[in-house]
Formats: C-alpha cells, sequence, structure tokens
C-alpha cells in the first residue's frame, strides 16, 4: 500500500504530526475534527470561569486542555497553557485574564488552518485509496 503523507501547513508542527500519526489518516481527522468541534466551548468556559474569578475551575480547565494543543501540532500552546497555569496557580487574576484572551486569540489563528489541513488531509486519503484500487 502506497501512501503519500500530506504536507502540513506552515504553521503546524509538521514533523510532530507526522511522527505521531504517520499515514493514519482516519485517526488524525478524528483529532482534528474533534479539537475543531470541542476546543472553542472549552475556551468558552475557560473565559467565563476567569472572568468569574473562578482561579480553582481556571487551574483545573488548564491542566486538563494543556496536552490537546500538542496533538493538533499548534507550536507553542503548551507553553502559553504553562503561563497561563502559573498565573492560576499564583491567584493572579488579572495575568491569568490577560494571558487567557491572549490564548484564546492565538488559537482561534488555528482553526480556518486546522480546517484546511482537514480538507487536504481527505483529499489525500482519496487519492491513496483510489491509487491502491488501481
Amino acid at each position: 500500500m502506497t501512501t503519500h503523507n500530506p504536507t502540513y501547513h506552515g504553521r503546524l508542527d509538521g514533523d510532530f504530526l507526522e511522527q505521531i500519526y504517520s499515514d493514519d489518516y482516519e485517526f488524525l481527522l478524528e483529532i482534528f475534527n474533534t479539537f475543531i468541534e470541542i476546543t472553542p466551548g472549552e475556551l468558552e468556559y475557560l473565559q467565563l470561569k476567569i472572568n468569574e474569578n473562578d482561579i480553582e475551575a481556571v487551574r483545573k480547565k488548564v491542566h486538563t486542555l494543556k496536552p490537546t494543543f500538542r496533538m493538533v501540532g499548534i507550536p507553542g500552546a503548551e507553553e502559553k497553557m504553562t503561563v497561563i497555569q502559573h498565573y492560576a496557580e499564583a491567584n493572579d487574576i488579572a495575568r491569568c485574564k490577560s494571558e487567557i484572551q491572549s490564548f484564546i486569540s492565538f488559537i482561534e489563528s488555528y482553526y480556518s488552518i486546522l480546517r484546511e489541513q482537514t480538507s487536504i488531509i481527505e483529499k489525500q486519503r482519496s487519492r491513496d485509496i483510489k491509487n491502491n484500487n488501481s
């Protein structure tokens, strides 16, 4: 079975994605689609909780969300979450709020990239299936 791995968008960590997913398009598409579907709500929740000064809820949510961004190849996201986590643990609500707002803007810039990447992967998967059936 011959597969040609997709070219990843320059803002994604293509080396990491290639290493983890290789040619497992189904799993990669599931990860990307789940991220696109669920993450906006998770970030809304994070924003809501910091606006309510619920620093404990912020700490918990940051802890659970942190690895998610790595799994879709967004470089620097984990480090940004670590900064938020630091301010949350220090009970610095003002800086935590500022970092969360910045982080949300940062991540929002990746949604279109991930949608585009999903389309590329789906096309590549279809070509590989077609070529393997020939």
